[in-house]
């Protein structure tokens, strides 16, 4: 609901999250597809896609066949579709991680440093 009382969200969504932000988001039932709204209700990210992350930082990412992409709540695209193990947002920095490395990235994608030769064990399941 709204300050005016009104309904927000379509019933037709179900996993509702809302974010340290207020940022809404949200998983339909029909596709199974999670999309994002700002905190007047439009929609930023359309619900295309098998996961989208809450905001930190304005950034999230989202997963679309195995493949994360980070972008922000403008719909810009910080990191193109990347096939890593899992993603983690901080506040400074943009973290991706793969079985054997991990590449860690400013906030606005640009590359800062590459640990290899890394064996990566799962510690934590999202």
């Amino acid at each position: 609901m709204n300050t005016q009382g009104m309904p927000i969200l379509p019933m037709e969504y179900t996993d509702v999250t809302i974010d340290k932000a207020g940022y809404t988001v949200f998983k339909t039932v029909d596709t199974k597809k999670y999309g994002m709204m700002n905190n007047v209700g439009s929609t930023i990210v359309a619900a295309n896609y098998d996961y989208v992350s809450p905001t930190t930082a304005n950034r999230f990412y989202v997963i679309q066949n195995g493949k994360y992409t980070v972008g922000d709540v403008n719909n810009n695209i910080f990191i193109q579709p990347d096939s890593a193990n899992g993603v983690i947002l901080g506040k400074k920095r943009i973290v991706y991680h793969y079985t054997n490395k991990v590449k860690i990235f400013d906030l606005n994608g640009n590359p800062q440093k590459t640990f290899t030769g890394l064996n990566l064990k799962a510690l934590a399941t999202a």
